[in-house]
């Protein structure tokens, strides 16, 4: 069982508890996290190195800002489609789609 966290996320006297991840299932990065994987994170986390993750779309150093939404679930499963057919990310999808309609709303 992996019992480390990220030291920046949680609180000094945060109680930890171990999790079995044959057992639960938790994504990291859009793939089930394995032993293996949080064992590397872990490892990386000790050392001081970056967490894993997507660039910043807002800047180097900053956090990207997150919009969270309901959709129907049709749409959600038409942007699937749309965003598979194109080789891409749905959430790339939603924000060209977000840009060129705030464009041209302005």
């Amino acid at each position: 069982m992996i019992t480390t966290a990220w030291p920046a996320r949680i609180a000094a006297d945060a109680t930890i508890t171990p999790i079995d991840l044959d057992a639960e299932e938790f994504h990291s990065g859009g793939e089930r996290l394995t032993t293996e994987r949080a064992e590397r994170y872990a490892d990386a986390a000790q050392r001081g190195a970056a967490i894993p993750g997507r660039p910043s779309l807002t800047g180097p150093g900053e956090r990207s800002p997150m919009l969270n939404l309901r959709v129907p679930s049709d749409t959600k499963r038409r942007l699937e489609v749309v965003a598979a057919a194109q080789g891409r990310r749905p959430s790339d999808v939603v924000r060209e789609a977000l840009d060129r309609y705030l464009a041209e709303a302005a």
